[in-house]
């Protein structure tokens, strides 16, 4: 689904029932869900590991990213520690 805010269009798009993409144009991230649970559950790295990885367009993005997702996304949206190694987002084009 297309969102709009004052930073401009952003997509949220579900793909089976644990995939779920947040896009910027051709740009964007995909997350794997938790299982099992209603409603879904996806964690964002932590912004630290988040801006270590990110390419150019997702610098700088983090807590754009993660408030829009809490408000359009229909998940429980969560952020991982510094030192969690669990990668359940990558960062990913269309």
């Amino acid at each position: 689904m297309e969102y709009r805010d004052e930073h401009g269009a952003f997509e949220i798009e579900t793909q089976w029932k644990e995939q779920l993409f947040y896009w910027e144009g051709s740009d964007g991230v995909e997350f794997q869900a938790g299982w099992g649970v209603s409603p879904g559950v996806i964690d964002l790295n932590s912004e630290a590991r988040w801006e270590q990885d990110a390419p150019a367009w997702a610098v700088g993005r983090h807590a754009r990213v993660l408030a829009r997702l809490r408000e359009h996304s229909g998940h429980t949206v969560g952020v991982l520690a510094d030192d969690d190694e669990h990668r359940w987002m990558a960062f990913v084009t269309r």
